[in-house]
């Protein structure tokens, strides 16, 4: 009797550690991090779209093993990653709407430097009349 209740518990230890094993599935970026790399590509693409002379030497898909390697992850993972959450659509609008924010952001980050920095150029301008 005492192996049977040991067993049934090794086999609902099991069945646990597979429910979990799934919420993380091996392979597959988590949601924070696909949220960064997504808006890293757009600004990426962004950044080639607006100067013609980097578009003409370079195609953005060359880019991207670059910012998957940098932020620690292979383009076969963002590939197997991006498969897995757009079949979850509810996930999938999250990663966007996170990447959304994070790009928000920074624009507001940006324009708040540039405004500084013009002001300063004011002042200096100012002081030198």
């Amino acid at each position: 009797m005492h192996s049977i209740t040991t067993f049934i518990k090794v086999l609902g230890f099991a069945v646990f550690l597979v429910v979990v094993q799934g919420c993380s599935e091996e392979g597959i970026i988590g949601e924070k991090d696909m949220a960064v790399i997504i808006s890293e590509i757009y600004l990426a693409d962004q950044a080639l779209e607006t100067k013609p002379e980097l578009k003409m030497q370079t195609d953005s898909i060359l880019v991207y093993p670059a910012i998957m390697e940098r932020n620690g992850y292979t383009l076969e993972m963002y590939e197997k990653s991006m498969r897995y959450y757009m079949q979850e659509g509810d996930r999938y609008s999250n990663i966007l709407k996170a990447a959304k924010e994070r790009l928000t952001k920074r624009e507001k980050e940006l324009n708040r430097i540039i405004k500084e920095a013009k002001d300063m150029a004011q002042a200096k301008e100012l002081e030198q009349w």
